[in-house]
């Protein structure tokens, strides 16, 4: 489960919202095979979205704990543009 990609769950669309809407309308059309594509963009868009998080955390848990501390947090959240680092 994505809620990040539902409707109204944050402030900024997610750049994959429109696969999912997308989908929603071609079921509701009952344009199943359509519908079939964009998950499947979907589902692609996604896992790359993990890859790319997992690759973020790898590189900054310094000390390969598999946890980030405050400090390795605070840097990759200033890094990815998510909030300063003080």
């Amino acid at each position: 489960r994505h809620p990040y990609l539902e409707p109204g769950c944050s402030s900024q669309s997610h750049p994959l919202q429109q696969l999912v809407e997308r989908c929603r309308k071609s079921c509701e059309a009952r344009a199943f095979y359509q519908a079939h594509k964009h998950l499947q963009r979907l589902i692609a868009g996604l896992d790359e979205d993990l890859a790319l998080s997992e690759e973020a955390f790898t590189l900054f848990d310094h000390d390969k704990s598999g946890h980030l501390d405050e400090a390795e947090f605070r840097h990759m959240c200033a890094y990815l543009g998510w909030g300063s680092e003080e």
